[in-house]
């Protein structure tokens, strides 16, 4: 079984969470709160987890859909941990 991440819960974030469950309805999908309130978890989110317990799990790719000025710092993480990223945009403030 494969996983997913998305950093965000916004409205641009739920899309992105909803286009992964329905392209891979059997794989995980995990979120990752940019604010760090992980208590209001999507409804097609497998959890909501910390940055650090997505890169422990290693998901096949991410998709950072976070506010603009925390894109940046968030892609180096991830691409530092060997994971694949995609960027909402725009790239950075």
């Amino acid at each position: 079984m494969a996983a997913f991440g998305v950093i965000g819960i916004g409205s641009i974030a739920q899309r992105h969470i909803a286009n992964l469950r329905q392209l891979h309805p059997d794989d995980k999908v995990y979120v990752v709160s940019a604010s760090g309130n992980n208590a209001n978890r999507p409804s097609d989110a497998d959890a909501v987890i910390t940055i650090q317990e997505l890169i422990s799990i290693q998901p096949k790719y991410v998709i950072i859909a976070s506010p603009a000025p925390l894109h940046v710092n968030t892609a180096i993480r991830l691409l530092s941990a060997g994971i694949p990223v995609l960027i909402e945009k725009p790239v950075s403030d």
